[in-house]
């Protein structure tokens, strides 16, 4: 799911999450509903992942703080994974980030060239790889990697 304008958040999470719930015009009353859904605990958990956090605008930042805060909450039954190629995102795009509901944060160590390499190779059929210079596809693997 793709959303253009982080105001379309609450809509689209109730949509997708079939919330069977009738939705609000305004933001105000989206957010509260999304709060009551997320909330509720005759319903199972939820699991939202927010993949490229750091290609976020900074408009977005308050639908990030209230969904970080949301999950952080004792009564939350939702779960946000936050996917970023940054290191500092916590620190530089929410920096007031409740330390009460600070997410946990897992570092993992990047791909190398050779492992981007086979990862390509893998995906191309026979063909393909037939019409390519061996050495290119490493050689592009080690500029994505720099």
């Amino acid at each position: 799911m793709a959303v253009e304008k982080a105001e379309q958040i609450y809509t689209s999470l109730l949509d997708k999450f079939n919330s069977k719930i009738a939705i609000p015009k305004t933001l105000r009353w989206q957010k509260k509903k999304f709060h009551d859904f997320a909330s509720d605990h005759s319903k199972p958990m939820k699991l939202l992942v927010l993949d490229e956090m750091d290609q976020l605008s900074s408009k977005s930042e308050t639908v990030l703080y209230d969904l970080f805060d949301l999950a952080g909450s004792k009564d939350s039954r939702l779960i946000v994974i936050g996917i970023a190629n940054g290191l500092d995102l916590l620190d530089r795009v929410l920096p007031n980030l409740s330390r009460r509901n600070y997410p946990k944060q897992y570092n993992f160590i990047p791909y190398t060239a050779t492992q981007i390499a086979d990862l390509v190779k893998d995906r191309l059929t026979p063909e393909m790889l037939t019409k390519l210079e061996p050495s290119s596809i490493l050689m592009c693997a080690k500029r994505l990697t720099n």
